[in-house]
């Protein structure tokens, strides 16, 4: 009897309970092509962003970095590293030493 009245209580409660709603509150329709209006970098763009990148020390600390005074610091050091081991990845080079503080 008891797991009867504990199921229909349950019952109630789910029915009018409410709609579902995301956690966020925003929810909503997307419409029918969302992200329809964005494009995608092409390799020249991506290329000529991180060439612009290595033009000088302080460029990807005015760009990127979370503490600007502590890489502005350390910029000439980290430029020069990262472009002598791996000139190839020097953007991800610059974020790795900024996220971690690294002297050279």
């Amino acid at each position: 009897m008891y797991k009867l009245f504990l199921g229909v209580v349950t019952a109630v409660i789910l029915a009018y309970g409410g709609n579902a709603f995301a956690q966020s509150g925003q929810g909503g329709y997307l419409g029918l092509n969302p992200g329809g209006h964005q494009t995608a970098a092409t390799p020249e763009q991506t290329r000529a962003a991180e060439d612009a990148l290595k033009s000088s020390p302080d460029t990807w600390c005015r760009t990127n970095s979370s503490v600007l005074d502590r890489c502005m610091g350390k910029a000439e050091a980290e430029h020069t590293y990262c472009l002598q081991h791996d000139p190839d990845h020097y953007v991800s080079c610059r974020s790795m030493m900024d996220s971690l503080g690294t002297n050279h």
